[in-house]
């Protein structure tokens, strides 16, 4: 069982810097704006689990805001924009992107396992890469259900606990959980090595906490929620299958083998 007090601190603290504060540097992005680009074209598919076209005057909530990319997007398409994030950096970032753009919506801070906002308040909910670092992947599902309202829909994304970077680096591991499932379907905590393929900051640390899960441990969470949903695996990393095209990796492996599970949902 995990200290989620523990948890909590050292996220704040690991977090501060933004998610994706390594690309933004290894790239030589000058601006947000360059940054922003690189984004969307490399995770194309997320335009076909947020509808920005389709939020105007609708309120929308995001937690886990990294650099700010999805939350300045979605503000620039006219919603009601809510923002939170456990650590200070991302929110200063997106507020100030907000701010130099003029747009309506601020984030702040706060943690999902006990969001701050009531029941039924929002229209769409995002979670991108966040809930798998909390502790407890089930409370944060849960929240995030909660606050959207009757009809209204979200997105969220975890780590494939099936991926095919799983089992190459980590095969035992990911047998073991393969079986689990087949019981008991529930997150694996992931230890440092791992972590560090996944997350790390400018300085080589490793996210405090990372959990995988397989789509049956989602369904397990989902199934005890008035939700109607559908997951999808999603993303291939550059150096998998080198050099056959990252789009052509996308379309072909990412279905079967991505190292993400988006789910999308609507709430009942």
């Amino acid at each position: 069982m995990q200290d989620i007090g523990n948890v909590n601190n050292e996220n704040r603290e690991f977090w501060s810097e933004p998610c994706g504060s390594n690309s933004k540097l290894s790239h030589g992005f000058d601006s947000n704006d360059e940054f922003d680009r690189w984004f969307f074209e490399f995770y194309p598919y997320l335009e076909s689990y947020i509808p920005f076209d389709q939020l105007r005057g609708k309120k929308v909530f995001e937690v886990g805001l990294g650099m700010g990319s999805v939350a300045q997007r979605i503000a620039e398409n006219g919603a009601d924009y809510y923002g939170l994030d456990i650590a200070e950096g991302p929110v200063a970032l997106v507020n100030s992107r907000l701010h130099e753009k003029r747009l309506d919506g601020r984030a702040t801070e706060g943690n999902i396992l006990n969001c701050p906002h009531e029941d039924c308040t929002f229209d769409f909910a995002v979670a991108i890469g966040c809930l798998h670092h909390t502790g407890d992947l089930y409370q944060g599902i849960k929240e995030l259900v909660r606050i959207v309202r009757p009809g209204g829909k979200g997105i969220f994304m975890v780590y494939n606990a099936f991926s095919y970077r799983q089992w190459i680096s980590s095969p035992l591991k990911t047998f073991r959980q393969l079986v689990a499932d087949f019981g008991m379907a529930t997150p694996r905590s992931a230890g440092k090595l791992e972590r560090e393929k996944y997350d790390t900051d400018t300085s080589g640390n490793a996210a405090p906490f990372t959990e995988f899960t397989g789509k049956k441990g989602v369904m397990r969470i989902l199934d005890e929620l008035p939700v109607e949903y559908k997951i999808d695996r999603q993303n291939i990393g550059n150096v998998f299958l080198f050099p056959v095209p990252r789009r052509i990796k996308l379309a072909t492996c990412g279905p079967f083998v991505g190292l993400d599970l988006y789910v999308s949902f609507q709430k009942s």
